[in-house]
């Protein structure tokens, strides 16, 4: 229970269980370099050990829990592994699951909205502060508070939420 909230924590790659199989094998180099495996092919072993937690991640929702996951979302994973090759290879207009990913905070709206979640009041935590762009589309939410790790647009992000009439935290490590 942290500060009043039953939360339920994730850490991947699920290291204990079966799934991370691939991801292991895949970030010891077993399978080659990363530019030789290429971002579909890992993106798939990530992929294959999230699902494996996400009849868990959800009970854990439907219990009221806040669920954190203990790594970053699949796009920062995946640019970390592959950010060069957005340079010289394109993704299909139609591929939502190379470059031309939603960032989470989209994600997020569009399953409140769809699941007639509301929002008002919410609290979100986040690793990284959101970019300017999600920034100023959650300040038109009914979301009141931000609290995040580390900074990511040289506290641009953090005025238009605060301009906004949002609370934001910053809690340092």
């Amino acid at each position: 229970m942290a500060a009043g909230h039953d939360v339920a924590t994730f850490d991947f790659p699920q290291y204990d269980q079966p799934s991370s199989y691939f991801v292991t094998r895949y970030l010891n180099g077993d399978y080659g370099q990363a530019d030789e495996v290429g971002p579909y092919t890992s993106s798939l072993f990530y992929a294959l050990d999230r699902f494996e937690a996400s009849n868990k991640i959800q009970a854990a929702l439907e219990a009221g829990q806040v669920v954190l996951s203990n790594r970053v979302v699949p796009y920062q994973s995946y640019l970390l592994h592959h950010g060069a090759i957005h340079e010289t290879m394109f993704a299909p207009a139609n591929d939502l699951n190379f470059y031309d990913t939603n960032h989470y905070e989209v994600e997020l709206l569009l399953d409140a909205l769809h699941t007639k979640i509301d929002l008002t009041g919410a609290t979100i935590f986040a690793n990284v502060m959101h970019c300017p762009t999600c920034a100023r589309m959650l300040s038109r939410t009914g979301i009141a508070e931000f609290v995040y790790a580390q900074d990511h647009s040289d506290g641009y992000a953090v005025r238009l939420l605060e301009a906004a009439g949002k609370k934001v935290r910053r809690i340092v490590p």
